[in-house]
């Protein structure tokens, strides 16, 4: 029973990823759109593509892999389990206890980190972290289907 309900889940996420990703495409080239969300990720750039990365937000985790960049994810935090490959990676912690100690030990290049998911002690603990080992910090905020397209592609040039 279980392996049909991670099937049928794997293919429904699967499918809306899908539709999401090609409607925000198909609404792209409007010239009158929606102006973006408050919080919408700038442009980032890395001096170079990133070899390790840390997603501290299960649906960064599950953006990293539709992105392809799955094989450079070094670390995760709890409840990310989808794809079944991000259940193989070292748990961080969560949004309200990082391990900063593991992050630092795993030497990510990029991390990436929900916004309002995770408390401004943590973010600033991760970004202070960050420096000291001279990676790039995204901090992400999806609230529309663009965002969440957005995302996608941020998390694709950035790998």
């Amino acid at each position: 029973m279980t392996a049909w309900r991670s099937r049928i889940r794997a293919g429904l996420l699967g499918a809306v990823a899908c539709g999401l990703t090609c409607a925000a495409f198909a609404l792209s080239p409007l010239e009158k759109r929606a102006p973006p969300s408050p919080n919408t990720s700038a442009p980032v750039q890395t001096p170079k593509t990133p070899q390790r990365i840390v997603s501290l937000s299960p649906h960064l985790t599950e953006l990293v892999f539709a992105a392809g960049a799955g094989e450079q994810l070094v670390g995760v935090t709890r409840y990310s389990d989808y794809p079944a490959e991000a259940q193989r990676l070292p748990v961080l912690g969560d949004a309200f206890a990082l391990n900063l100690e593991a992050i630092q030990a795993l030497k990510p290049s990029l991390i990436l980190m929900w916004r309002s998911g995770t408390p401004e002690r943590q973010r600033n603990a991760v970004k202070k972290l960050a420096e000291g080992l001279g990676a790039t910090v995204v901090e992400n905020e999806i609230r529309t289907v663009e965002d969440m397209a957005a995302t996608l592609r941020q998390i694709g040039q950035l790998a």
